[in-house]
């Protein structure tokens, strides 16, 4: 008999451990303990299973150990875990962003979906997010974040440290740590409306997306669940000690919609054009980090191990030059494990049409249509 479980861990984690019981048989009298401060105990602690939290402040050797009884006879099981610690260095962050305005071809943007899926595995199911309505395209502006011949308007480096206990210095080589940001948006668009005032509001699927896709619904060759991309998500190597610089670069574009409402019939303002929009993007930047270990789906939990935001602020009419990027405060590191909430809409099909919806404060009934569940 022994534990199911994780050998090797982050710091700033957690994750559940269970007592390989013979078949047809019933523990009783559990009691779990561990032998270090650096890992405590999440609920019970006399059940089958129970979840260990780790702390992230030392590189450690960790003995988990159930006792117990079956059929009355005394038994016992432990485990060595190796504790990794995640050493975030100080960030550099880059407000780079200047807005670049042009017409764009023809979106979908007024869709009433009977059922918007929010929450997936993204690496699973990407068809979910397959667009089958009717809405006709209609007119669009888009405003792009990286005018003004830069390459990216938000920018992100930072070193990341891993160290294994020294009774087993390749624990790193399974843990893998980098950038995961998630997303948000919100905004209007007014429009020369009889009378003046009418506007288009947005609405997205979700108010906090997975940020990982780099086409809407088609994981590209630099996508890779939930990481931002590859070259920002990277394995420890060697032994002992490890440490990585990670950069993050970004430069989101938004769709705004041309015409007040052009495929209402019965709207008299239905192709009275756009005058002004203002859209924020709000994103959350961590570094994240998980097992590969495999025990009980160990693998497929990410935790934070630090955080920081920005968001960026687009207009309509576009002024050239200015920066629209605000950068966030330095990381803040959870003081306990904070588990990243990665089964989402991805970002980039949260928000564009027809998934990003412009809805008019006099929404045609005619607009209805239906969308993937």
């Amino acid at each position: 008999m022994g534990i199911l479980g994780p050998d090797d861990v982050p710091g700033l984690s957690k994750y559940r451990y269970k007592i390989e019981i013979p078949e047809g048989k019933t523990a009783t009298d559990i009691v779990w303990t561990v032998d270090k401060t650096t890992a405590t105990f999440e609920g019970p602690t006399n059940q089958v299973e129970s979840t260990v939290k780790y702390a992230n402040t030392k590189a450690d050797w960790i003995k988990l150990q159930a006792t117990f009884k079956i059929d009355g006879d005394p038994k016992s099981a432990e485990k060595q875990i190796a504790l990794v610690k995640v050493d975030v260095g100080p960030a550099t962050f880059l407000r780079l962003g200047k807005p670049k305005g042009q017409d764009s071809g023809p979106q979908p943007f007024l869709i009433r979906p009977s059922t918007w899926v929010t929450r997936h595995d993204p690496g699973s199911d990407c068809a979910a997010f397959t667009y089958n309505g009717n809405q006709a395209p209609e007119p669009s502006k888009v405003v792009l974040s990286v005018g003004g011949g830069i390459n990216a308007a938000y920018d992100a480096i930072t070193d990341v440290t891993l160290t294994s206990p020294t009774e087993k210095p390749a624990a790193l080589q399974q843990i893998q740590v980098g950038y995961i940001q998630h997303a948000s948006a919100s905004g209007s668009a007014a429009y020369d409306t009889t009378p003046p005032g009418k506007k288009r509001t947005i609405t997205t699927p979700a108010n906090n997306a997975l940020d990982w896709l780099s086409s809407p619904c088609s994981p590209g060759g630099l996508d890779d669940w939930p990481w931002f991309h590859k070259h920002d998500r990277e394995t420890g190597s060697g032994t002992g000690s490890w440490t990585k610089t990670f950069h993050l670069d970004d430069d989101p574009a938004v769709a705004i919609p041309a015409q007040y409402n052009p495929n209402c019939a019965s709207e008299p303002n239905r192709t009275k054009p756009l005058t002004s929009a203002t859209i924020t993007y709000a994103f959350v930047i961590r570094i994240g980090a998980r097992t590969l270990d495999t025990d009980l789906g160990a693998d497929r939990h990410y935790f934070d191990e630090a955080n920081s935001t920005w968001s960026i602020d687009f207009a309509w009419p576009v002024v050239p030059g200015i920066t629209i990027v605000t950068i966030g405060p330095a990381w803040t590191k959870p003081a306990e494990a904070s588990e990243i909430d990665v089964n989402v809409v991805p970002a980039n099909t949260n928000v564009q049409a027809p998934f990003l919806r412009w809805i008019p404060d006099n929404e045609c009934p005619q607009s209805s249509s239906s969308s993937s569940s």
